[in-house]
């Protein structure tokens, strides 16, 4: 008789669990960690004996485990993930058997599902998931062309590389596929366990065919996707109650049209409304067709389009190539200079100095004959200009950054040679700068200042996934539009990096902050690796807008020379110390910010809430002393 797979989840675990070459990992408890559970399968997290990697293990129910027809199902499930390749579809690394039970590993993603994701961060914006939708819609599009139908997409099952940075979707639970080839086809009397024929699926995801127990083809699965896309924007699905009563409301005549948000852009309603037909004639014939109208869609909204993987090697491109309907776009080029045998001033009435930087001098100017327009100049270095390579790299970021999806930069328009100077034009954005807002508000409590820091650190991940060189994140450099209502609602414009310390150290070095506004001190500018790391940069800056001072320079070299912010738990400060020091791994802006807020029990207010932003979790209470001494624990990591 085959033992069981593991111990229940009320039960202690005395040992370590091995399946072939891994091992289940534990929790502190001793309680083997379960990362998810279905009908047929529990998935556990467990790591390569050898290789010393972590995976998401499944191995089959107790109750199927002599299951001819379940055992069947879960070797069909392996051995089609195993014929798919492909960046949004999570890998299958090895399938085993130990006394009689099937296992097997696959691609461990540590940032949970959407459904986490949505449950704990709200509905998402439209931009991104616009880009989920392109991610998934590639996977589909590959499994259809393997010849499988996934039958069971939902947000649940599709999880997400890692909890900070921008979204990477991967497709999993493969457990429902059936072939996709013509003629194929197979009905729910076919799907039946030692149960007899049953329901397999979601109802709240299913699609109507789905539902009525029909032959399934490739669009079953892009009705899910529609589903799943309405359940991203809206946090949760157009139906509830009884899976009798989401199953009516699926099948009446009703279209779905009319239900979505009236503020959605043409482009992807149309998108939506073809995904949500009831009748499937009505929807897109392929994932192939809608991957491409999404990236038209995305492409009509200013948004990245996506690659398709599926296509051959040869014809993918550098990440910044994109298609268009009239052929594809010319691999992204270093900037040309543009000419000008006039000195700047033919051009800009220079009005003040703002700073700078190593690779240039900030300021703002009058457009010469252009009333009340005004723009930000970056006058280069002439070290600059002599360092070849560092210029090249210099104009491939500029270039970048007029393309990059992010609208929360000052986005640079043209670089131009005048007789005199070579500048960087940009537009000034409306507001003021936030270090002349911080000198109004004074300390400002974490809980009003989260939304502004949450746009700042959002921006700052982004341009670094971007592989840019990420924002300038000293206060004077931060343009806002503020009100009254303090910085809960604050509107927020980041002037970008234009090339990285690491790419010019030489030329960095020669250079010295000129205030100490700046998040960049000497001592980073003689290592490129902490000069580059926004991380570092953006607990500076959080630690100026909270305690309204800025953090001691020497906080940068030794934790010992922190000082701690009054009003903050000693746990965030412990976490801005190390941070500041660099004696964490390198991390995200935005997972920095979300230490620092767990910390503190400040939370997302609920969505449909009529005031925006964070509120303190009730019961909270981690506020310290005005007058805190030095951490212990800060002067314990630093004396290690």
């Amino acid at each position: 008789m085959a033992a069981e797979p593991l111990l229940s989840a009320e039960e202690k675990a005395t040992e370590k669990v091995r399946f072939g070459n891994f091992e289940v990992v534990n929790d502190p408890e001793g309680r083997p960690v379960l990362l998810g559970k279905g009908t047929f399968g529990r998935t556990y997290q467990a790591r390569h004996c050898f290789l010393d990697i972590i995976v998401a293990l499944k191995i089959i129910t107790e109750r199927y485990v002599a299951d001819a027809a379940v055992r069947q199902r879960f070797l069909t499930e392996a051995r089609a993930v195993a014929k798919l390749s492909h960046p949004h579809i999570a890998r299958l690394y090895d399938f085993g058997e130990k006394d009689g039970v099937l296992h097997y590993a696959m691609e461990y993603c540590g940032g949970g599902s959407l459904a986490d994701h949505v449950a704990k961060s709200g509905p998402l914006p439209l931009r991104r998931t616009i880009e989920v939708a392109q991610q998934i819609s590639g996977a589909l599009k590959c499994a259809h062309t393997a010849g499988f139908i996934h039958r069971d997409l939902k947000p649940s099952n599709i999880m997400l590389t890692a909890q900070d940075g921008p979204l990477f979707a991967k497709l999993i639970d493969f457990g429902l596929v059936q072939p996709s080839v013509p003629g194929a086809t197979r009905s729910f009397a076919e799907d039946q366990s030692a149960d007899g024929p049953r329901f397999l699926g979601t109802p709240l995801f299913a699609s109507p065919e789905q539902l009525r127990e029909e032959p399934m083809d490739v669009r079953t699965d892009l009705f899910s996707l529609g589903m799943t896309l309405w359940f991203l924007m809206a946090g949760r699905a157009p139906e509830s109650g009884s899976s009798a009563e989401v199953a009516a409301s699926r099948l009446n005549r009703e279209s779905y049209a009319a239900r979505l948000p009236a503020n959605l852009p043409p482009q992807f309603r149309d998108v939506l409304v073809r995904l949500l037909e009831k009748d499937r004639r009505n929807r897109f014939a392929t994932a192939a067709d809608l991957f491409n109208s999404l990236n038209a869609c995305a492409a009509a909204l200013g948004f990245r389009q996506a690659k398709d993987y599926t296509e051959p090697l040869a014809a993918i491109d550098s990440e910044d190539a994109q298609a268009t309907e009239s052929g594809a776009l010319a691999k992204l080029e270093p900037i040309e200079i543009e000419e000008v045998t006039a000195p700047l001033t033919s051009e800009f009435s220079i009005v003040t100095r703002i700073n700078e930087d190593f690779t240039g001098i900030n300021y703002v100017a009058d457009e010469v004959g252009t009333k009340g327009a005004m723009s930000i100049l970056h006058v280069l270095h002439p070290a600059l200009l002599e360092d070849e390579p560092a210029l090249e790299r210099f104009r491939m970021h500029i270039a970048q950054l007029i393309r990059v999806d992010v609208a929360e930069i000052v986005r640079p328009k043209a670089i131009k040679r005048y007789s005199d100077y070579v500048a960087v034009i940009s537009d000034k954005p409306g507001g003021t700068d936030l270090s002349s807002v911080l000198r109004t508000e004074g300390i400002t409590p974490l809980v009003e200042a989260a939304p502004l820091l949450e746009k700042i650190a959002d921006v700052c991940d982004r341009l670094s996934a971007a592989r840019l060189p990420g924002a300038q994140l000293a206060p004077g450099r931060i343009f806002v539009e503020w009100s009254n209502d303090g910085l809960s609602k604050v509107q927020v414009r980041l002037c970008p990096r234009f090339l990285a310390v690491s790419e010019a150290g030489e030329l960095a070095r020669m250079n010295e902050p000129e205030n100490t506004s700046s998040t960049m001190t000497t001592d980073m500018l003689g290592d490129p690796a902490r000069a580059d790391n926004m991380a570092e940069h953006f607990a500076s800056l959080l630690y100026r807008v909270v305690a309204g001072r800025n953090c001691p320079v020497a906080a940068s070299l030794s934790t010992q020379a922190y000082v701690a912010v009054p009003g903050l738990s000693e746990e965030s400060n412990r976490i801005l110390a190390l941070v500041i020091a660099r004696q964490f791994e390198d991390s995200s802006c935005g997972k920095v910010l979300r230490e620092v807020l767990n910390a503190e029990g400040i939370v997302h207010r609920v969505p449909g809430h009529p005031s925006a932003g964070f509120t303190e979790r009730p019961g909270s209470s981690t506020v310290s002393p005005l007058v805190t001494p030095l951490l212990q624990s800060v002067t314990e990591v630093a004396d290690r």
